[in-house]
Parts: structure tokens; C-alpha cells; sequence
């Protein structure tokens, strides 16, 4: 979910990621925004920005 769009004039987005609170990465990595939901490209992002998407759903029940 987008929590901020350019915070203090910086050039960035600041998400909430399941299991990793609020994530700030440029507004460059932005592919899509819908419906408060972003797709970003990875490839434009830190590794621990990467780290923590990548572990967003893993207290999930796969079984649910």
C-alpha cells in the first residue's frame, strides 16, 4: 500500500510491505500504481529493499 509519495520533496515512494513495515524506494523503480498497490522494478532497487519484498508473505498460511 503507498504510505507517501515524495516525502519531504525527495524523489521517492514510501510503501508498506507485509512483515517489513514502510519501504522507501525511488520513484524511478515505479512501473504501476493501482488501486494503492505498486509495481516497482527490482532491478532499480537496493538489495535490502528487494530483501524485504521478497519476504512479504511468508508468514502466510499456504494451506488457507
Amino acid at each position: 500500500m503507498v504510505r507517501q509519495i515524495a516525502p519531504n520533496g525527495r524523489p521517492e515512494l514510501v510503501i508498506y510491505v507485509e512483515n517489513a513495515g514502510d519501504v522507501g524506494g525511488p520513484l524511478a523503480a515505479v512501473k504501476v500504481v493501482h488501486c494503492q498497490k505498486v509495481l516497482l522494478d527490482c532491478d532499480k532497487l537496493e538489495p535490502r529493499r528487494r530483501q524485504a519484498l521478497g519476504h512479504a508473505y511468508e508468514r502466510e498460511n499456504p494451506s488457507a
